[in-house]
């Protein structure tokens, strides 16, 4: 890490500190082996978090005879996964400090982490990698660097964000071009700073890493390579590059991950649908470019077509 923005954060008075609730239900919210109660109640203790969760589920669900009045009725309409997914919007980055963040568009922002937890998600239940909901949730905060890098360096990294857009090269190169340092790092360096499980905090902080083709000789491995998968799939979904993205999350998939083509597709397509059905817990829009796994499914039979043409063998 660039010593001078290495200096700036660990100095910076400006880095995420969500309140100590709010850390336990980022803890709690990586395991498969908690129940709907339990996050309930914990979120209880926390009035101001139970506040914008009530008013989400309400507004969400207006037109009910009656109000949900209790984080435990919000809990059982939402269920589990869909309670933590709300519950981590509300911790990592509030509303009050959304308006000190500048230059970044917090709509593609959410998107974007949606995208990245859903489709992580999904990966994780198809490769057997467990537990699945560290996956998820490793995947929603995947880029929370982004955030604490906009909240730190301020107008320093407006550019860089800038430079990344306009030129179509990915963020993560800008950074460590200009910076020295990348959101993947810096977001695995907070997460521990906030005492995340450790497999959680190396793969964010190595996921836009080059990786062998050979099989992940560890767990964390594995995760980071699960991370990279779902930052493409998320990018092909949000960037104007999608066929790009796709293609290159079709070539990562099966040569880092054993997965063909057919299996990707359909992970993109039950992300794309999860997507849809949750979205509205983070008020946010419809994802930009959906139909990805069909865009996969067209390039696969277009080459079969094409190999089918082929001359069998030379004329004699």
């Amino acid at each position: 890490m660039d010593e001078t923005t290495w200096s700036k954060l660990t100095r910076s008075a400006k880095l995420p500190t969500p309140p100590r609730v709010a850390l336990e239900v980022l803890r709690m919210a990586g395991r498969d082996d908690v129940g709907v109660g339990e996050v309930a109640d914990l979120i209880r203790k926390d009035v101001a978090i139970s506040t914008r969760l009530l008013k989400t589920v309400n507004r969400a669900y207006y037109g009910m005879r009656r109000q949900v009045a209790s984080v435990r009725q919000a809990a059982a309409l939402l269920g589990l996964r869909a309670l933590k997914l709300v519950a981590l919007r509300f911790t990592v980055l509030t509303e009050e400090d959304a308006d000190k963040v500048g230059g970044v568009d917090f709509g593609a922002h959410w998107r974007r982490s949606l995208a990245c937890g859903t489709f992580a998600g999904r990966l994780a239940e198809l490769l057997d990698f467990e537990p699945v909901d560290e996956a998820y949730v490793a995947g929603l905060l995947s880029h929370v660097g982004v955030l604490t890098l906009a909240r730190s360096l301020g107008v320093r990294y407006a550019p860089v964000q800038a430079e990344a857009a306009t030129q179509g090269v990915p963020l993560f190169q800008v950074e460590a071009s200009r910076l020295g340092v990348t959101h993947a790092e810096v977001g695995g360096w907070l997460l521990g700073k906030w005492h995340l499980p450790d497999r959680v905090c190396g793969a964010i902080s190595r996921h836009h890493e080059r990786f062998e083709q050979t099989a992940a000789n560890n767990a964390t491995e594995r995760l980071a390579r699960i991370l990279h998968a779902a930052d493409l799939a998320a990018g092909g979904m949000e960037d104007e590059n999608t066929p790009v993205c796709i293609g290159m999350l079709q070539r990562f998939a099966q040569q880092h991950l054993g997965l063909d083509e057919a299996a990707v597709a359909e992970c993109l397509s039950e992300t794309e649908r999860e997507i849809e059905e949750t979205r509205w817990l983070l008020d946010i829009g419809p994802i930009r470019h959906p139909g990805c796994g069909d865009l996969l499914r067209k390039a696969a039979e277009y080459r079969a077509q094409i190999k089918a043409a082929e001359p069998s063998g030379a004329m004699a």
